[in-house]
């Protein structure tokens, strides 16, 4: 046979696969989808895990601080009553002490300038003390204060950000319970690719 005769003869044209072959297209396609689903449902399911234990430590934290924030709020009460009380006993003493000195300056008699010089003085201690007590208490109620406002915060972000980890939860929830049902279908035999949900 010459080269013309060869270069003449029709190629053979690629044969359509028949049934046999797509049945095993289609089961492999369904097992391949079938490895997919378990192993989204094996991720989505360990996710939903370390969710959930965020979302707990999220709770105990935020339990944690409500607690503080009632001790905290408790003490500011008993320190702010210390104070006014404070505030008040030193409005006194001064007035003590305003009242002994305009009776120093008019003393009449050496002893009776000395009894109230030391009427002063005495009066001056107590001042002290009361207003180390007064400046001790403000400080404090000042530390409290800044203390409420950075655990409000904290408990506000926990808040937000546990609000926003239930809703990928339940998105996940939802996304898991659909590739279950679609395993499962598959499972009995459903092709892949279709639409599951009915």
């Amino acid at each position: 046979m010459d080269t013309l005769t060869q270069r003449a003869r029709p190629t053979r044209q690629p044969q359509k696969p028949d049934q046999a072959d797509r049945v095993e297209n289609g089961d492999w396609q369904r097992e391949q989808r079938k490895q997919w689903l378990r192993s989204e449902i094996s991720r989505i399911s360990y996710e939903l895990s370390n969710l959930q234990t965020n979302k707990q430590n999220m709770e105990s934290e935020m339990t944690q601080l409500s607690y503080a924030m009632d001790r905290i709020r408790n003490e500011m009460s008993t320190l702010g009553y210390q104070i006014n009380d404070l505030t008040g006993q030193l409005q006194t003493l001064e007035a003590k002490r305003h009242h002994a000195k305009e009776k120093r300056r008019y003393a009449e008699t050496p002893e009776e300038r000395n009894y109230w010089n030391d009427v002063v003085w005495r009066l001056n201690d107590e001042i002290w003390r009361v207003s180390d007590n007064l400046s001790r208490a403000r400080y404090r109620y000042s530390d409290l204060e800044t203390d409420l406002r950075y655990k409000n915060t904290r408990h506000q972000e926990l808040y937000y950000a546990k609000g926003d980890l239930e809703n990928r939860m339940i998105n996940l929830r939802q996304t898991l319970d659909q590739y279950r049902e679609e395993l499962r279908r598959l499972e009995q035999g459903a092709a892949p690719g279709l639409d599951l949900r009915g």
